[in-house]
């Protein structure tokens, strides 16, 4: 395992224990929606902060690392994103419900 590798299992690492800690934050919401929203909108901006502030400073510069950023995308994934979920399935599962019943 090179040096690279060392790094990238480290950091692997590190975030599964933040996932971990997080998973076990929505847990103790007892599924109380409010609560569970707040701690998405926490996730969303601390996606927003991260991204604005490290990632498009660190965005290659010259097309050989353009380059190599895209293929890393490519083997790896995609762009990250946080979806949302939207009104209408909001409303549409409410509307289930109220069918089911």
């Amino acid at each position: 395992m090179d040096n690279q590798e060392v790094k990238y299992q480290d950091l692997q690492e590190k975030i599964a224990l933040i996932n971990e800690q997080i998973t076990d934050l929505a847990q103790s919401c007892d599924g109380d929606c409010l609560k569970i929203l707040h701690v998405l909108r926490e996730l969303e901006a601390t996606h927003r902060h991260v991204s604005d502030s490290f990632l498009n400073p660190a965005l290659p510069t010259n097309r050989h690392r353009l380059y190599l950023l895209v293929r890393h995308m490519e083997e790896v994934g995609g762009w990250p994103y946080i979806p949302r979920m939207r009104l209408k399935s909001l409303c549409e599962k409410l509307l289930q419900e109220d069918e089911e019943e």
